[in-house]
């Protein structure tokens, strides 16, 4: 019987299609707009949790690799 051999694709996408990269630019901006306004919308603590929850389901939902 004939050896069955497996072959890994590796898919790559630009950068600007990454959800993660948005994620963080907004999480960013966000940031930059509070510190200069001197507002708080939630407690660093808690944007903190919500942008590292956010990056971890979003790596979840590919295995991708980012090019430019």
């Amino acid at each position: 019987m004939p050896e069955i051999k497996t072959v890994e694709v590796v898919v790559n996408k630009k950068w600007y299609m990454s959800r993660t990269l948005y994620i963080n630019l907004i999480a960013v901006v966000v940031i930059i707009v509070q510190s200069s306004i001197g507002v708080e919308l939630l407690p660093v603590e808690y944007q903190s949790i919500i942008v590292a929850l956010l990056n971890m389901l979003t790596r979840t939902m590919t295995n991708t690799n980012i090019t430019l």
